[in-house]
């Protein structure tokens, strides 16, 4: 789970209780994963991609064949430098409604992240009440991701390898007890003990849209920081501002994504995001 487990310390300071391994400048130490995680990496069941399904669902960034996959990895190595400078390694995404397309970000993020050499990212979905992941990637867990929350499924029977860098945890179709289960410290311990077995370098969660539910309020106190994507001519200011001011103090806000915009870059390319989904 998230490395930075947040309360408010008598003072009203947050209180750090999983901390990231940190060096000298706030750079982190290269994870030199031991045996037992490479192992556990290795027994994940693999998931086998169809690279036209996955651009006909905008997931772009499982290669460099597709150039719309430039603004993502200029996202990518964003969101990297910063993390790194601050020591962080677990990031939540998140909106302020439903439509921003900020799952497809979560996914095309990760991939990203994950064609990095040696790289070992985790991506938990935890919006439970409208998951889409496993059908843009045509993907069927053997065990849905509330089961691992609950304890009812191993981290094996639970999540999947996509190539050598990258591990899901699915929902299989929405959660009636979403809001139960992120709300419960059961959920923070299992996903603690994913974290330790794993030892990823980065966990990302997609969380559900701030305004429509408090599932995501009461999730966000486990991160070292949080993404809001908004939508170009639909996310509203007012909506936004509010997301931050209840961002703010549960987690760090790292930015906002503007999501659904074009425009004309200096060169020949025109990267149009246009997407929209959950």
């Amino acid at each position: 789970m998230p490395t930075n487990r947040r309360k408010r310390d008598p003072g009203g300071q947050r209180m750090n209780l999983f901390k990231s391994a940190v060096g000298p400048g706030g750079e982190p130490i290269r994870r030199r994963r031991g045996e037992a995680a490479e192992a556990a990496w290795s027994r994940l069941p693999r998931l086998d991609l169809d690279p036209a399904r996955l651009r006909r669902n905008r997931i772009v960034t499982l290669d460099k064949a597709e150039p719309a996959h430039v603004p993502f990895d200029m996202l990518r190595t964003q969101i990297l430098q910063t993390m790194r400078a601050q020591g962080w390694r677990s990031l939540a995404i998140t909106s302020p409604t439903p439509g921003c397309g900020k799952t497809l970000t979560c996914l095309n993020l990760a991939f990203s992240l994950a064609r990095q050499r040696k790289a070992r990212i985790a991506l938990v979905e935890l919006d439970l009440r409208r998951p889409t992941m496993a059908e843009l990637l045509d993907a069927r867990p053997t065990r849905p991701v509330t089961d691992m929350l609950t304890g009812e499924a191993s981290i094996e029977e639970t999540m999947l390898r996509a190539g050598d860098g990258l591990a899901l945890a699915l929902a299989d179709g929405p959660s009636s007890d979403s809001a139960e289960l992120l709300h419960d410290d059961a959920t923070a311990d299992a996903l603690a003990a994913m974290t330790d077995a794993l030892d990823p370098d980065l966990v990302i969660y997609d969380l559900p849209p701030m305004l429509a539910t408090d599932d995501a309020a009461a999730f966000l106190g486990h991160v070292d920081c949080a993404i809001l994507i908004a939508a170009a001519n639909e996310s509203e200011l007012k909506d936004i501002e509010t997301c931050e001011a209840r961002m703010a103090p549960l987690t760090e806000v790292m930015g906002i994504v503007l999501n659904k915009c074009e425009f004309a870059a200096r060169d020949q390319y025109r990267y149009g995001y246009g997407y929209g989904g959950s």
